[in-house]
């Protein structure tokens, strides 16, 4: 009894000496159906390599407050680039925005000068459609992230 109490209340054990206590009892083990077992016996195994290993990564011990004002630093950076990115994808919509546009504009006067009103009224139909799509894309596109 006194055994028992000092195995279970001792954690400064290393793994290769609690191993033993890591293995499934045989009492479960006669519990659980054979196609069962396999997976059992790998998730005391795998319990057993995760209490070996520490949970911090070796280098958290080596940074100091130079490598953390840098890790700063280069974040700050980093967020400067992505906004200088952001503004240049708007401008770019935006150039292309007026572009379509006027492109659409000059369509619109060219078939009203032609006599061809049918072909305007498909261009709007068209060029609404197009526009909403692109918006409804562009809606689902935000949802999701």
């Amino acid at each position: 009894m006194a055994e028992e109490g000092k195995n279970q209340g001792d954690q400064g054990e290393t793994p290769e000496e609690r191993g033993a206590e890591l293995s499934p009892p045989p009492e479960l083990m006669e519990a659980i159906p054979e196609e069962m077992r396999p997976r059992l016996r790998k998730a005391f195994h795998s319990m057993e390599m995760s209490a070996s290993f520490p949970a911090r990564h070796p280098l958290v011990d080596k940074l100091n407050s130079q490598h953390i004002d840098k890790i700063i630093d280069y974040s700050e950076q980093d967020d400067i680039r992505q906004a200088d990115t952001q503004r240049s994808g708007r401008r770019y919509m935006f150039a292309a925005f007026i572009v379509l546009a006027c492109i659409f504009v000059g369509l619109l006067i060219f078939f009203q000068r032609s006599g061809a009103t049918d072909q305007v009224v498909n261009l709007i139909i068209g060029v609404l459609s197009l526009a909403g799509g692109f918006g409804l894309g562009r809606y689902f596109q935000r949802e999701r992230s």
